[in-house]
C-alpha cells in the first residue's frame, strides 16, 4: 500500500475513533452538573414509561387536568390546608426521561416550586392546579410551597 494511501487511512481511522468519543462522552452525563446530587434512594411513587406530554402545563379546573393528563406521568399530590402541608419532605424517586405531574388542593392561595427545573405552578384557594414536566435532569430537587417555604417533596431524579 502506498504511504499516501496509509496516511489517508489512518486520518480516516483516527477521524472516526475522536467523533466516536465525542459522542459517547457527550451521550454519558453522569447528573453532577450545578444543583444537582447523584441520586441513590429507592423508588416510591406510580410511575411508568415516559410519553410526550405538555412541557409544562399549569391548569386551574378540574376538566383541564384531566385531558391534560399524561397517563403515565409520576403523580404527586399535594395538599394545604391551615398552614400545613402534605405530604411533607416525602422522597419520590423517578427514572430521567419520565414524566412527573404535581397535583395540588389549597384553602389559601400559594404557589409550589420545583428548585433546580425553575418550575412553578400558583394555586388559588379551593381551585385545584397542577404542573406537568418532563424530569430529564438527574439528581435532588426540592419542591416547596412558596408562602410558607415548606417542603413538600424531594424529587430524585435516577440515570
Amino acid at each position: 500500500m502506498p504511504a499516501s494511501s496509509r496516511r489517508a487511512l489512518s486520518v480516516a481511522v483516527g477521524s472516526i475513533l475522536l467523533t466516536a468519543g465525542l459522542l459517547a462522552g457527550c451521550a454519558s452525563g453522569d447528573g453532577t452538573g450545578p444543583g444537582t446530587d447523584r441520586a441513590d434512594a429507592t423508588a416510591t411513587g406510580t410511575t411508568g414509561p415516559a410519553s410526550p406530554g405538555p412541557a409544562d402545563t399549569p391548569t386551574g379546573s378540574p376538566d383541564a387536568e384531566e385531558s391534560a393528563a399524561s397517563p403515565a406521568a409520576t403523580v404527586l399530590s399535594v395538599t394545604i390546608a391551615d398552614g400545613k402541608v402534605s405530604p411533607n419532605a416525602e422522597r419520590a424517586v423517578v427514572p430521567r426521561g419520565s414524566t412527573v405531574r404535581i397535583q395540588v388542593t389549597s384553602d389559601a392561595a400559594d404557589a409550589i416550586h420545583v428548585h433546580g427545573y425553575d418550575k412553578e405552578v400558583e394555586v388559588s384557594a379551593g381551585t385545584p392546579a397542577s404542573l406537568e414536566f418532563v424530569a430529564d435532569t438527574t439528581g435532588r430537587f426540592e419542591i416547596e410551597t412558596h408562602e410558607t417555604d415548606k417542603l413538600v417533596y424531594e424529587l430524585v431524579v435516577q440515570p
